[in-house]
């Protein structure tokens, strides 16, 4: 068995904030660990953490928690050279000698705040990097994920279209009872399946983008080494997230449900209120939670700190969070809809072909519409595998972005891609 590699370096913050300062300025003085300065109510960020990670048991390097030191404004941290060995403590853009010098991109996007474009392209980048972990695990996950729905759709829909099609007078609990049990294993079954395929793939393939950041391909296995433990707190964060939207859903919407067999006149009216109140609640839990994934994987923290975490990233940066995630989105859905209409037309004409043309029988209807939900799935499979990692690439970049500028990030991630 290989050794298990380690993280790219410092995602998980140390137990207790350390101020942290910049070498001399004297450019041609190496860089030191200085003693850290005193702080006061006007030093920037005096609250975050250290990044340098040397006190991380798990052996760590360094390159992501929290960091301490100026905010990104107009000054790059310390400024590095072109072999980001010296800190010249010069301004952004500014190498030795008062030259221009372009920010660091060890990787697949430049070490300093991200623009959309820069997001979007960094997240094709991504792709491109590194595909065999990107676009060839994807693939086979999705594929893994579309067999076995398939299987329970052809174990399933017979059963229930059978008692469909049975006239309501002859049709017993028994029968019933099967044709629930063959509904659920039709649809519940093959969805449930997707969402956790999709929830684990997108925690996987943020690690995966983490390494592009630093310019590092990970095989497979590394990737997987390195999320595998995180896999069952991913999955809670998931549900506990679903559920924090539903609970708000139920409280907003619940009391107008309820008063519609009481009071048409104020149900209408609580519904009106909670209904729009629902939608902004959604939005909001949204794009405030987004970034849990990445903080629970990359910085190693519990299912609560990560949310905790996210909400905290988000502040300030709403408005701006959402039109990337909603344009992400949009991208996304038609991307995967040019994909999956192949397969849908194919699968239409295979079915019409099963059946006749006409609505026939059960026996001719259940394997037309096996054969549709099957070419279907090998349809979600194909865009699965692209927007999949799209999606989750944009999410791991954007995660990156804030911190970059809200902690002064690129500096750490600078050094570790030195390292």
């Amino acid at each position: 068995m290989s050794e298990q590699p380690p993280p790219p370096g410092g995602w998980h913050a140390p137990d207790e904030p350390k101020p942290w300062d910049l070498p001399g300025t004297d450019p041609a003085s190496p860089p030191t660990d200085p003693a850290p300065p005193p702080t006061d109510a006007t030093s920037p960020r005096p609250e975050l953490q250290d990044l340098r990670g040397t006190s991380d048991p798990a052996g760590r390097t360094p390159g992501w928690g929290p960091v301490t030191g100026p905010a990104y404004t107009q000054t790059f941290g310390p400024a590095y050279d072109q072999t980001y060995g010296q800190a010249t403590g010069a301004p952004h853009g500014v190498g030795p000698g008062g030259s221009w010098r372009a920010p660091p991109k060890p990787g697949v996007v430049p070490l300093r705040p991200l623009g959309l474009g820069e997001l979007l392209d960094g997240a094709v980048q991504t792709l491109r990097h590194n595909p065999r972990v990107m676009l060839g695990l994807s693939a086979a996950v999705m594929a893994v994920v579309g067999a076995l729905s398939t299987g329970f759709m052809v174990a399933g829909l017979p059963r229930l279209l059978s008692v469909v099609a049975t006239p309501r007078d002859q049709v017993d609990s028994t029968q019933i009872a099967g044709a629930l049990g063959g509904g659920v294993a039709g649809f519940l079954v093959p969805a449930l399946l997707q969402g956790l395929a999709v929830v684990v793939l997108s925690g996987v393939l943020i690690v995966a983008v983490s390494e592009a950041v630093l310019g590092r391909r990970p095989t497979v296995g590394q990737v997987w080494a390195r999320a595998r433990s995180r896999v069952p707190a991913l999955i809670g964060l998931s549900l506990l997230t679903g559920l924090l939207t539903v609970l708000g859903m139920v409280v907003l919407v619940g009391p107008g449900l309820a008063l519609l067999a009481v009071s048409g006149p104020a149900a209408a009216i609580a519904l009106a209120l909670g209904v729009p109140a629902a939608f902004v609640l959604a939005a909001l839990l949204y794009v405030r939670l987004a970034f849990a994934a990445p903080a629970l994987l990359l910085e190693d923290l519990s299912v609560v700190a990560a949310l905790r975490r996210s909400w905290r990233l988000v502040s300030g940066s709403w408005w701006r969070v959402l039109g990337v995630l909603v344009l992400t989105g949009i991208i996304a859905s038609i991307v995967g809809a040019l994909l999956q209409t192949p397969f849908s037309i194919l699968g239409t004409v295979i079915a019409a072909a099963v059946s006749g043309g006409s609505a026939g029988t059960t026996a001719q209807v259940t394997p037309a519409l096996v054969i549709t939900s099957a070419v279907g799935n090998l349809g979600t499979i194909v865009a699965s595998t692209i927007t999949a990692p799209f999606s989750a690439a944009v999410t791991a970049l954007l995660y990156i972005d804030l911190r970059m500028r809200r902690e002064g990030l690129d500096v750490a991630l600078a050094r570790a891609a030195q390292g």
